[in-house]
This record gives structure tokens, C-alpha cells and sequence, in this order.
């Protein structure tokens, strides 16, 4: 006979066990899934473990950046390029370019030395404040050196009638730097005897030493162009050069380079020598019986007035290298009917033509760039 007691006892640990399975095979449901999730299958059957993908295996996203200053991007290139290797050379050799191409020591290397004056010139500041201009003299020496500064600025100017009627000063010394001397500025100076005058100087104006008549002394540099009229009238101490019936004052080893005066102006031929530079103002006024003239190649002004009223002149035959027709230099050539302007002229002046009538064509070249007023009137 079974035994109740041992059946009831097998039901009960029966009933234990049945939790304790259905959680095992739970758990065991549980692993499976998550090895069937981490477990592939590849083409060839087998199984891989599937990684993350590692941050290696994915494509960079290019990254724009704007920088404010291209080279600043890379500090180390930045120095690299700053500091070259040869940096301590290249800055000493600087340096002394530098010092070289200072304006100031330029200027203290090429600056003359400033040349004092004589006590008693008057000097004057230029409506720019830049310069000064000589106005007059009160001083008592007869032996007077204009100074090349006054006051930290250059002088540049001898203003017109400057020393006029000054009956004591016999020698003036200008110096160089100077760049105008002004229409009459020794106008009368009766003792004046020696003059020089600087390579500065580019023309000389109307009666610049007229009546100066113990001016035995004048040096004329070569870098004078043109001449006023009446520069030089009654310096009858002066030595003049005489060829062809013509005075001539020269200029260095020139003694013919500026012809100052006609002797007989009833001739109606005149030859003007051939190393004549410039023809002075007034030369030919009224040659009333001179009918054609020749101008030779060496000259390059025409003073004022120079064959104003030469009324039988019919032709002029001009240099090319003339540069300059001053003012009134044929006015009242009345006869005139033919001139040729030559190509380089530049300056036409103010009634350079002025009555005359014969005058009815003239081409004027492309060169001129200044005509003065009434050039042509009643032409």
C-alpha cells in the first residue's frame, strides 16, 4: 500500500520547484535574447561581434574657420615669420639704412653753411611766411654781403629798387640761394664797382644797375637767361666786347653772350655774332632803316622791347633755339610780313606783335605755353 503521507510530501516539493524553473527559464530566455542581439551572422555563416563604431571609422566634418588675420592661425608659423633666423642682422643692417636715409641728417650732410649778413640790410618775410627778400639796406659799410638766412629761413629775393640812389656802397656780394633780383634794385648806386652775381640766378630785370657808372666788375653766370632792358644803360665803366657794330658783355669764357647794344642803328643789315646767347632788351629799338635780321642758333631770349619800331623790318629768320620773346619785342614793325616761331618757343609776351599790320598769318607752335596779352592786337 502507498503511503498517504509520502504523496503528500512529493506534491508539496513538487509545487517548490515550479517557481524556481519558471525563473530559471526566465533567466535563460532573458541571456538568449540578449546573445541573439549582439550576435550577427556574417555572409560566410559565422558570427562577429558587432562594435560600436569608433569615432576613426567616421568621416571628419571639415571645420570652416574665418580667421581675422590668415597668419594668425598657427602661432608657432606667426613667430616663424616675424623673427626671421637672420632676424639680429637684418634689424643692425636696418637700423643703419635708416640712419642713412634720415631727411635730417641729409640735410645737416648737404646744407651749406649759413652766410651772415651786413649789419643794416632790411629783410623782409614773404606774403607766405617761407622766405625772406631783401628791401633795403641803412647800414653804414660800403662793402655789403647779403646773408643767405635770416632768422632760420632762406633769403630769396632782392626786391625791386632794393638799393636805389645808395651813394656809398661800392661791392655787394649775393649770395648763392638767391633767386630774383628785382627791376632797378641798384638803380643809381653811383660808387657801386663790383657786383657778383650767383649761379641762383636766372634772369636779370629791367635797369638792374642803371646808372651804375663805376661798375667796372660784374660776373654773370651762365645760368642767366635773359636780360630787361636798360640793364646795364650809362655803366660806362663796364668792358665791352665790340663785334659787327654791336657791344657784347660776356659771360665766363663767353665774351659774347650777351649782346647788350647797336652802335649805328641806321644800318639795314646786322650780324649778330655767333656764340650770342641773349639778345638784351632795347638792342635794335628803333633801327628804322633795318629790313631783315638773322637769328642764330646760339640764342635763347629776346629781350623786351629789342626791335620794337623797326618799321622797314620785313623778315625774320628765327633759331630754333630760342625760347622766349619778351614784351613788345616787334611791336610797331609795321613792315613785318613774314616770321617763323620755332618749334621749343614757350613764351610769347604781352604786345609782342602788337601793331603789326602787315602781319596777317602766323602759326604759332605747340609749344608756347604762355601767350601775354595783346601779342597780336591790330595784326
Amino acid at each position: 500500500m502507498n503511503n498517504p503521507n509520502k504523496e503528500i510530501k512529493a506534491q508539496g516539493s513538487e509545487k517548490r520547484r515550479l517557481p524556481i524553473i519558471v525563473i530559471c527559464a526566465v533567466v535563460v530566455a532573458i541571456v538568449t535574447a540578449i546573445l541573439c542581439f549582439t550576435l550577427i551572422p556574417n555572409k560566410d555563416g559565422e558570427t562577429e561581434k558587432q562594435e560600436t563604431p569608433s569615432i576613426e571609422t567616421i568621416p571628419p566634418i571639415p571645420e570652416v574657420v574665418t580667421p581675422s588675420n590668415p597668419d594668425s592661425q598657427n602661432p608657432e608659423n606667426d613667430e616663424q615669420q616675424q623673427i626671421p633666423e637672420n632676424n639680429d642682422n637684418q634689424q643692425q643692417a636696418s637700423g643703419g639704412d635708416e640712419q642713412q636715409q634720415k631727411p635730417g641728417d641729409d640735410e645737416q650732410q648737404q646744407k651749406p653753411e649759413a652766410i651772415p649778413g651786413t649789419p643794416g640790410v632790411i629783410y623782409e618775410l614773404s606774403p607766405d611766411g617761407t622766405y625772406y627778400m631783401v628791401s633795403g639796406y641803412e647800414g653804414t659799410s660800403t662793402e655789403v654781403q647779403i646773408a643767405s638766412e635770416h632768422e632760420g629761413k632762406p633769403v630769396k629775393m632782392i626786391l625791386s629798387y632794393a638799393f636805389k640812389d645808395n651813394r656809398t656802397i661800392t661791392a655787394v656780394v649775393i649770395p648763392n640761394g638767391i633767386e630774383s633780383i628785382g627791376a632797378g634794385a641798384f638803380y643809381d648806386c653811383s660808387s657801386l664797382t663790383s657786383i657778383i652775381i650767383p649761379d641762383s640766378i636766372t634772369s636779370i630785370e629791367d635797369a638792374t644797375f642803371s646808372g651804375c657808372s663805376k661798375l667796372s666788375s660784374l660776373v654773370i653766370p651762365d645760368s642767366v637767361t635773359s636780360i630787361g632792358s636798360s640793364v646795364f644803360y650809362q655803366c660806362s665803366s663796364l668792358n665791352y666786347n665790340e663785334y659787327q657794330n654791336g657791344k657784347y658783355f660776356g659771360i665766363g669764357g663767353n665774351p659774347y653772350a650777351i649782346l647788350l647794344k647797336i652802335n649805328d642803328k641806321t644800318l639795314s643789315n646786322y650780324v649778330i655774332h655767333q656764340n650770342t646767347k641773349i639778345i638784351s632788351g632795347n638792342t635794335f629799338y628803333g633801327c628804322n632803316k633795318l629790313v631783315s635780321i638773322t637769328i642764330p642758333d646760339s640764342v635763347v631770349d629776346i629781350g623786351d622791347e629789342t626791335f620794337r619800331y623797326c618799321t622797314a623790318l620785313t623778315t625774320v629768320t628765327m633759331s630754333a633755339s630760342v625760347k622766349a620773346i619778351g614784351v613788345r619785342s616787334f611791336e610797331g614793325c609795321s613792315d613785318l610780313s613774314s616770321i617763323t616761331l620755332p618749334d621749343g618757343l614757350t613764351t610769347i609776351g604781352s604786345g609782342a606783335f602788337r601793331d603789326c599790320s602787315d602781319l596777317t598769318s602766323i602759326n604759332i607752335p605747340a609749344s608756347v605755353t604762355r601767350i601775354g596779352s595783346s601779342a597780336f592786337q591790330s595784326c
